[in-house]
């Protein structure tokens, strides 16, 4: 009798067939090429997630419907403290939704361009940040390829969030990429070499790369080589190799020699790994065990007013379209009489001459054919453990990092704080992520079942 109250317990709570039903709208916090961004409420779990509705004949349109399901297969099996994690994804008739991590606190392209620049400090804590999602993903042999400042997400409490995993792909042993991938201010030169047909193709290392540029845009409220955005491929190279990275003679000397490892062409000085990075001495004395668990305190804390994000090149006026599978018109009536939504006739939800409503009704077909629904709690694929990482930190004797110069202004220091538990649980119940609030509550309601993630 225990079991199965258990059971369905945990069915009532988290179903297997999630549905938009099973979500309450609390806001909108973005707006993208595709879709829109909502804030929600799960009524069973009564927990907050970011809903993404993207329209599938916009993704086919934009040529991006492959990409769209590619970066939810990774995601899928991936789980980390410093990505953007997927708990849901569901379809309609004219609809993708995903369902992640509520991180409100906005990309750093947008802090970038009210900010200009960081502090070392506050850009040191982020970059560690991302450089252990990097780490996580390459040791599954998945390169994100595009990381950039916009694809950098800040929790509430600041923490740095890799998402956007659309250019994302899974790389077998020696195997190397030949596609034109990635934003090119971030982009590698091995990425435009083997686009000239210079070179034989590229690996995840190109990350790195990225990495480093934007380590340095945060620096200096600019990219290390600008160049016009008519500039051609052959023309970026010139620059690259050609023209020397300045570096404002007040950083300190190990800051600069860590950045020109970052970004140097020659694949080969590089830094082109965690290993490589963990060593150099610019990060000798960082915590990294402190830094995953999230006891480094984040300088800088955003607000949670949702107004930390760009807001797209142009509005998309979001429709809510009929539901395969439903509970009934409680979801669609809650989108569509939100104050935040209008829905209007257009192309997207099928308005207009027969030939444009037909136009894509095939490749729709197909899109939602090939979508594969997904529930974080049922999933029988258990997510990659990133400890492992922990273990040799622990073994190389790892030090506190303080950020703390003698001939430096700055001298705030970046403090690992102990977590405490909320509400007099136990210290798994007081974890500060929600990935981990929601793990432990349901480790705790359900202890037959496996949730290793």
């Amino acid at each position: 009798m225990g079991n199965k109250g258990s059971t369905e317990q945990r069915n009532r709570q988290c179903p297997s067939e999630t549905e938009l039903s099973d979500f309450r709208l609390t806001g909108q916090i973005g707006v993208g090429s595709f879709g829109k961004v909502y804030s929600v409420l799960h009524k069973g779990m009564r927990l907050e997630y970011a809903l993404k509705a993207m329209c599938k004949r916009r993704l086919i349109r934009g040529h991006q419907a492959d990409s769209v399901l590619l970066g939810l297969e990774q995601l899928q099996s991936l789980t980390h403290p410093f990505i953007a994690n997927l708990w849901f994804s569901f379809q309609d008739v004219n609809y993708v939704y995903i369902i992640t991590d509520l991180l409100s606190g906005g990309d750093l392209a947008f802090h970038l361009k009210w900010h200009g620049r960081f502090s070392e400090s506050r850009a040191k804590l982020l970059i560690c940040e991302i450089s252990l999602a990097l780490e996580y993903l390459h040791r599954q042999r998945i390169g994100h390829f595009d990381v950039k400042p916009a694809n950098i997400i800040l929790d509430e409490e600041g923490h740095a969030h890799l998402s956007d995993f659309g250019l994302s792909k899974r790389l077998p042993q020696g195997q190397l990429v030949h596609s034109f991938s990635g934003t090119r201010p971030y982009m590698a030169p091995e990425i435009l070499l083997t686009a000239l047909g210079r070179k034989d193709g590229y690996s995840f290392k190109v990350d790195w790369w990225a990495l480093g540029t934007c380590f340095y845009e945060m620096l200096r409220g600019r990219i290390p080589h600008e160049y016009p955005s008519a500039f051609s491929s052959l023309q970026v190279l010139n620059i690259v190799f050609t023209r020397p990275v300045v570096m404002p003679a007040r950083w300190p000397s190990d800051l600069i020699s860590f950045l020109r490892s970052m970004i140097n062409p020659d694949p080969a000085r590089r830094i082109a790994s965690f290993a490589a990075l963990r060593a150099h001495p610019y990060m000798s004395r960082i915590d990294w065990t402190a830094v995953f668990e999230r006891k480094m305190v984040p300088i800088f804390a955003p607000s949670r007013d949702h107004q930390h994000f760009h807001r797209g090149e142009r509005g998309f006026r979001a429709t809510v379209s009929a539901p395969i599978r439903t509970k009934g018109g409680d979801a669609r009536r809650q989108f569509l009489h939100h104050p935040q939504i209008k829905e209007r006739n257009s192309s997207d939800t099928g308005s207009g001459t027969k030939g444009e409503i037909g136009k894509y009704e095939e490749q729709m077909e197909r899109l939602s054919a090939k979508f594969k629904q997904f529930n974080r709690f049922r999933c029988e694929v258990q997510p990659a453990d990133a400890r492992p990482l922990l273990d040799e930190t622990r073994r190389n004797g790892g030090e506190k990092e303080t950020m703390e110069r003698g001939n430096s202004r700055s001298k705030v220091a970046m403090s690992a704080t102990a977590e405490t538990p909320r509400g007099g649980g136990t210290k798994e119940l007081g974890a500060k992520t929600q990935a981990d609030r929601m793990r432990a509550m349901y480790r705790a309601n359900n202890r037959e079942v496996n949730y290793s993630m």
